[in-house]
């Protein structure tokens, strides 16, 4: 055989050689489009899988908010509520504050008042102080021994004495070493009862048995309170002077 003929034998059979590989190609297509239908492609079996959870998320996520706002709408009743009862009591607050305001004020008002009756009640007296304790037990009376030591300290004359009362202040009897209790003096005469503390105040005092005797108003508690803190304030002023 020539040549020729064998290029012509071998291109014959590259040529059979494709044309089984296109036959092949077409039945393998056709072969895939007769495969039934409910064979589902994996990629559309995933989607349909995440819908799926997707929807069960939704549900799911529908009935937590459901019972959230539930709850919510519970909380904001009970805020309602307490909100109401807040109010009621501010207001019943400020009406007590307003009570106990007035309350003070009255308060403030009666002990001031009280304290000027007292004081009314004391304008006859005097206290005498620094007698020692039992002094006047040498005397008939506490009266008695009073008008002497008044009539000899202040050099006063007897017959002008109008004195109703006299007596220990009235607190516990205090330790020997301790200062004695005042002597609480009543005079019948209102006169009477300055004249005797002008002149204690014109000698400033005098003594008794080596003690020194001063004479002053018998004044009321309170009345007295206030003069200490005042000659207590005074004395820190002078020392802050000096």
């Amino acid at each position: 055989m020539s040549r020729k003929g064998k290029r012509n034998t071998t291109k014959s059979k590259k040529l059979d050689e494709e044309e089984i590989d296109q036959l092949s190609q077409v039945s393998n297509s056709m072969d895939d489009d007769t495969q039934p239908d409910d064979a589902v492609p994996s990629g559309e079996a995933h989607m349909s899988l995440i819908l799926k959870e997707l929807g069960d998320f939704r549900k799911d996520s529908c009935q937590q908010l459901s019972g959230i706002k539930e709850d919510i709408n519970k909380i904001n009743k009970r805020m309602e509520e307490a909100e109401e009862r807040i109010d009621a009591a501010e207001t019943r607050i400020q009406s007590w504050e307003e009570v106990v305001s007035g309350l003070v004020k009255l308060q403030v008002q009666t002990e001031a008042k009280l304290t000027d009756l007292e004081g009314r009640t004391r304008r006859e007296n005097v206290r005498i102080y620094g007698v020692e304790e039992g002094a006047e037990a040498m005397s008939t009376s506490v009266i008695a021994f009073v008008e002497e030591l008044l009539i000899k300290g202040l050099e006063l004359t007897p017959s002008t004495l109008q004195i109703e009362r006299a007596h220990r202040a009235l607190v516990p009897k205090p330790p020997a070493e301790a200062s004695p209790r005042s002597l609480v003096v009543k005079f019948s005469s209102f006169k009477m009862k300055e004249d005797v503390i002008k002149k204690a105040w014109q000698k400033k005092g005098f003594y008794f048995k080596e003690r020194k005797v001063n004479v002053d108003h018998d004044y009321a508690p309170e009345l007295q309170r206030r003069r200490r803190q005042y000659a207590e304030a005074r004395l820190r002023r002078q020392q802050q002077t000096w």
